[in-house]
């Protein structure tokens, strides 16, 4: 995985050269088909990379399991033609792959310069492994991350008939849809930096009383496992005793990690007036506010707790984006202050927690990138 990261950094680097050379972004610029066809062709081989591989494997092997599943209609049909003529299910976990990066690259055209910073913290901050894990709510959630440029420019129908592609992947994508006047909103409103303070406290307030009052919200599990897909879903075994397993699960860490990438949020919030003047686009100013939305919700609930926690990925991933805008700031800006050495610790920090989790993680987190080959030799 350190291998791959690396080669699909220095690939990317290339191709950025390349496309802000001709100062314009295109899928069909050579340097655009050789990453997309390089990305997709590296994580569809994959095999047991994330706890659901393995289900969602099952699944496409079976076609009873497919066809009278409450799964959504492009997953499920993908899954059934591709069955239908005996493909490969590398080829079925590709056809996923190759949307996620796809509609991944769509989304952050616009600041293509950016583009080798994002690479390097979807890799160092999980956020490959997550969408190599959760591929229906992942597909969802890049396509939907493209439907916020539309939103942002105010093309209502655009973004709807997005949300609405999206949700054929996975449902919860259609909930979304509301979320169009609050991106209207984002692009006007200013946040102080007190008031993010303020909501990053909050949220560990309810993190706290959530923690205390586990054992009392029983029914509120069953409503969000409905809302995520039904009994049918992954989720229909995750109860209350699983939950509160969890979350003893990840009492029992030493919280150094989660510490360090807390402050280094911070530092984003007390540096945010400085980010949002440096890229001023409205694009920008909504990707920041969903970044603070993505804080309140990721630090409410535990990320081990599933039934609640996953109907705010698509939030997630900003925190990952700001990452690599505001890496790419003090990059440009590092021969002021302490920018230079903020960038420097800030890489080592996540990189470090990268390879920490690929050495030392145990098989059973499959984050171990192995392929089919392996496999089958």
């Amino acid at each position: 995985m350190v291998v791959l990261y690396l080669v699909s950094n220095r690939m990317v680097l290339s191709y950025n050269r390349q496309t802000t050379q001709y100062n314009r972004f295109s899928l069909l610029n050579p340097s655009s088909v050789f990453f997309v066809v390089f990305f997709t062709l590296v994580f569809a081989v994959r095999y047991n990379v994330g706890v659901d591989f393995v289900n969602y494997l099952d699944e496409y092997q079976s076609v009873y399991k497919l066809e009278y599943s409450k799964n959504e209609i492009l997953y499920k049909n993908i899954g059934l033609f591709l069955n239908s003529i005996g493909a490969h299910p590398s080829v079925f976990f590709g056809c996923f792959v190759f949307l996620q990066i796809t509609f991944f690259l769509l989304a952050v055209k616009k600041e293509i310069f950016v583009l080798p910073f994002l690479i390097i913290f979807l890799f160092a901050n999980s956020e490959i492994q997550t969408w190599m894990n959760i591929i229906r709510s992942a597909t969802g959630m890049c396509i939907w991350l493209y439907a916020v440029d539309f939103a942002t420019d105010r093309k209502l129908w655009k973004y709807v008939a997005l949300c609405i592609f999206a949700s054929c992947f996975h449902r919860i994508s259609l909930a979304y849809i509301f979320l169009y006047p609050v991106i209207l909103f984002a692009c006007k409103i200013e946040i102080t930096r007190k008031w993010q303070y303020g909501i990053v406290a909050c949220a560990f307030i309810v993190r706290i009383l959530f923690e205390t009052f586990a054992t009392q919200i029983i029914p509120l599990v069953s409503i969000f496992q409905s809302i995520l897909g039904g009994e049918n879903d992954y989720y229909a075994n995750y109860d209350v005793q699983t939950m509160l397993m969890d979350l003893d699960n990840e009492k029992s860490g030493t919280g150094i990690a989660f510490l360090a990438k807390l402050i280094i949020d911070l530092i984003i919030i007390f540096n945010s007036n400085k980010i949002i003047k440096f890229y001023d686009s409205s694009k920008f100013k909504t990707y920041y506010f969903l970044f603070i939305v993505a804080l309140f919700t990721f630090y409410c609930f535990p990320d081990s707790v599933i039934s609640f926690s996953r109907p705010f990925r698509y939030f997630y991933v900003f925190r990952t984006l700001m990452l690599g805008y505001f890496s790419y700031y003090l990059y440009r800006n590092r021969n002021i202050g302490l920018n230079g050495l903020c960038l420097f610790l800030i890489s080592c920090l996540y990189l470090s927690l990268f390879l920490f989790n690929q050495v030392f993680a145990k098989p059973e987190f499959c984050v171990w990138y192995q392929t089919w080959f392996n496999y089958t030799l």
